[in-house]
């Protein structure tokens, strides 16, 4: 089971969630993620923490969404650069993160 996510990710995800609906497209999802850590965070800002696959998230904590098959993705790319597959964005509420 993976770790669970910070208190203050698992809220901007949800955010981002409830604004993109249940089928996001990458770039939706990556605008309002975009949006919700700047409006959420002094300052905040999203980061590329991977080119391949192209994983866009937080620095600090390593969480971001990538695109994966027909959906986007919640990842965790660690200091190695691995992947660790948490949940798609659209079943998050469903899976214990």
């Amino acid at each position: 089971m993976p770790p669970a996510l910070h208190p203050r990710d698992r809220a901007i995800l949800a955010q981002v969630r409830a604004q993109v609906g249940v089928t996001p497209g990458f770039r939706h999802a990556l605008r309002s993620l975009t949006a919700t850590v700047e409006r959420v965070i002094p300052g905040g800002r999203v980061f590329v923490l991977r080119t391949e696959p192209l994983v866009i998230g937080s620095h600090v904590s390593g969480v971001g969404l990538c695109s994966r098959g027909a959906g986007v993705e919640v990842v965790r790319v660690d200091l190695d650069g691995s992947i660790e597959h948490l949940a798609p964005l659209t079943s998050m509420r469903r899976v214990a993160l």
